[in-house]
């Protein structure tokens, strides 16, 4: 079975034969547009690290209506080629970053990320959703649909990356 290809809420969403699903911001060959930054939003991406503390406004960046009410949010950071465990039974890896090139000279760094459920004897699922955002884009909560969270990136470096995440209710 060859893989399919689906636009699902701006994200295309890629299905491979073994069940597992992985989205991207953009689609081969076109350029990744980013929301308009609002003013508490519009600090470069290199300082991305100053994120709202935990009791702040978080809803400010959240373009899904899914992810419009924050609770229970949770930081991690993980390092590259690491997973690290929720306490939302979700394990999520980064794998680094990759440069993306789009016609016209746009260039992008794109952030390599694996969400997999726990099971209840500690393990990891087999089944998993690949995550391919910018990670050089202004922080912004996308619901990852099938999982069910919302999430953003706050600080991605080649070393590592921090990200804010909620369990979000199914669509």
């Amino acid at each position: 079975m060859r893989p399919t290809r689906a636009l699902l809420n701006g994200m295309f969403v890629f299905h491979a034969a073994s069940g597992c699903s992985a989205t991207s911001n953009t689609a081969p060959n076109e350029p990744a547009t980013a929301p308009t930054p609002k003013a508490s939003e519009a600090a470069p991406a290199s300082s991305r690290s100053d994120s709202p503390a935990p009791g702040a406004d978080h809803t400010a960046s959240a373009p899904d209506p899914a992810c419009a009410i924050v609770k229970d949010l949770q930081m991690v950071q993980i390092a590259q080629g690491k997973t690290a465990r929720t306490s939302l039974d979700v394990a999520v890896t980064y794998n680094g970053t990759e440069h993306d090139s789009y016609e016209g000279g746009r260039t992008d760094t794109i952030a390599l990320l694996t969400f997999r459920g726990i099971l209840e004897n500690g393990e990891l699922t087999p089944s998993a959703l690949s995550w391919r955002p910018s990670a050089l884009a202004p922080p912004t909560w996308t619901h990852l649909g099938s999982m069910p969270l919302c999430v953003r990136i706050t600080d991605a470096r080649q070393q590592g990356i921090t990200l804010e995440l909620f369990r979000a209710n199914a669509r």
